[in-house]
């Protein structure tokens, strides 16, 4: 028990005394590579909760698609969107929070970004990738033989 109560009070007296073995930093933003004022920027900014969503469920070659944003931290009809599909701007305005996009063909990828400014300069890009694929072709065999369904017997 002795030893207990003398590890707990080496660790006490370790921890109150870590501050005078510190070191102060003056003169720089970053800690180990990362820079502060970005991290304090992103949590005032205030598109921070901003998300990307993709609201069909179903994704075919040729489907026509809707993507919107949402938050919960800002008012979106005051944010200037601008739409880019592939890299080609398709809409752009002032609380335009969804847009529509025509999917291609199979094995290629769409990507639809979305640019978020605010009025007070804080931007924030969100974008997704959407590759789509040919539907499955339906099997002409049973699942007892090689045998197509015709000759099955």
């Amino acid at each position: 028990m002795k030893r207990y109560i003398i590890i707990i009070t080496g660790l006490v007296a370790l921890t109150a005394l870590a501050p005078y073995f510190s070191f102060a930093q003056f003169g720089t933003t970053t800690i180990d590579g990362i820079n502060i004022e970005d991290i304090i920027n992103k949590i005032n900014n205030p598109l921070t909760g901003l998300e990307l969503i993709l609201e069909n469920k179903i994704l075919s070659p040729g489907a026509v698609v809707r993507f919107s944003v949402n938050t919960y931290s800002t008012d979106l009809q005051k944010v200037t969107f601008t739409w880019l599909h592939n890299g080609k701007q398709i809409l752009s305005g002032k609380g335009e929070v969804s847009a529509t996009i025509t999917l291609g063909p199979p094995g290629i990828a769409d990507t639809t970004a979305v640019v978020a400014m605010t009025d007070d300069g804080n931007k924030m890009v969100l974008q997704k990738r959407v590759l789509t694929r040919n539907p499955p072709m339906p099997s002409l065999f049973t699942h007892k033989s090689l045998k197509p369904f015709s000759l099955a017997g």
